[in-house]
């Protein structure tokens, strides 16, 4: 069975990247609304196989765009109450805390650039990380972050931000990092900072300029696997659902 993903692209500057084009090389469907931009959702979309909510340039509680986060929170808890897989990165791992009850909570400052992470010891039972010894350097770009849910487990950690990476429940996944991005991405937004005269002449300017194409490299093949694990889960999930419905239609 070909499984269906919803994707939540919450600006058009940041799309799925490589962890899109590793779900479509292993044959999901992907289905790409922006709710922000005016997309809306119909019962296709909600009862897909499994849930990606990306990052963005606003704050997971920002009030002007409260209609719009308000639908994809609640969406987000739909699909992990469901037990259907969830995977948030950066603006979608703090809006999947929220989703569970979470307050706001600010990284007083600017994380930019790959960064060195730490698997935490948590980690080596999870079905994404567990045969992982290290990580290699993983790209930041927020400022504010998320506090870790009591029920959640912190999985990656770091030393700027502790909170990284966090599973809650069995299937649901949040990042605060950006795997997805490629090189055309953060030059996207680096063009984008500079016509804003955002971070101009800043370290954290140079830190998003970074074009060390081996730290992508090592990061796009870490994504890669991280994707395809994330997908069986998506899979296995899928086919446990299916073989409910037909034992109870009969």
């Amino acid at each position: 069975m070909t499984c269906q993903i919803l994707v939540l692209q919450n600006s058009d500057k940041a799309p799925p990247g490589t962890l899109g084009e590793e779900l479509q090389a292993l044959g999901a469907r992907l289905r790409i609304k922006n709710l922000l931009a005016g997309d809306s959702l119909n019962s296709i979309d909600v009862n897909s196989d499994g849930l990606v909510v990306l990052g963005g340039p606003m704050s997971a509680y920002e009030t002007r765009f409260e209609p719009s986060l308000k639908i994809i929170t609640q969406l987000m808890l739909e699909f992990h109450t469901l037990g259907r897989p969830v995977l948030g990165i950066c603006l979608g791992s703090q809006l999947l805390a929220r989703a569970v009850g979470m307050p706001y909570r600010s990284n007083n400052g600017w994380e930019t650039g790959f960064t060195q992470l730490t698997l935490t010891p948590a980690a080596q039972q999870d079905p994404l990380f567990g045969d992982l010894t290290e990580l290699p350097p993983l790209f930041e770009f927020h400022q504010d972050s998320f506090f870790l849910p009591p029920e959640a487990e912190l999985l990656i950690s770091g030393e700027a931000c502790m909170n990284q990476g966090y599973r809650l429940g069995r299937h649901s996944y949040g990042f605060q990092f950006h795997p997805e991005v490629t090189t055309e991405i953060t030059r996207g937004w680096a063009q984008v900072l500079a016509e804003e005269g955002v971070l101009q002449n800043s370290i954290p300017m140079e830190c998003l300029l970074n074009s060390n194409e081996q730290a992508y490299e090592q990061q796009r093949r870490f994504t890669r696997q991280m994707t395809r694990r994330w997908h069986e889960l998506v899979r296995a999930v899928q086919e446990q659902n299916h073989r409910c419905d037909v034992a109870s239609s009969h």
